[in-house]
């Protein structure tokens, strides 16, 4: 009797979806708002390491490139608006 092998799918929409509700949470122009996209974006690495050890290299690939260059752009934005709009507050008043 030979034991069936069961392949599991990579968690490639989860691990999307996580990047893409942390980059929200990046986005808001709200303090102290970041840190709750910290642990979204430790799942989202998490997630894209199982799609490399499930054999989507590329899915896992893009993932990490996303997370770990386009994380840092997204907050930075998010931080750029943020500056801007207690700027356009300090000027009116």
């Amino acid at each position: 009797m030979q034991p069936t092998v069961v392949i599991q799918k990579a968690p490639v929409k989860p691990m999307y979806i996580c990047l893409f509700i942390a980059w929200a949470i990046f986005i808001l122009p709200i303090p102290f708002t970041s840190f709750l996209a910290y642990p979204l974006i430790a799942a989202s690495i998490i997630l894209s390491v199982i799609c490399l050890s499930r054999n989507d290299f590329k899915n896992g690939i893009i993932g990490l490139v996303l997370i770990f260059i386009g994380s840092p752009l997204v907050y930075l934005i998010g931080l750029s608006m943020f500056a801007s709009i207690l700027g356009s507050v300090s000027q009116s008043n």
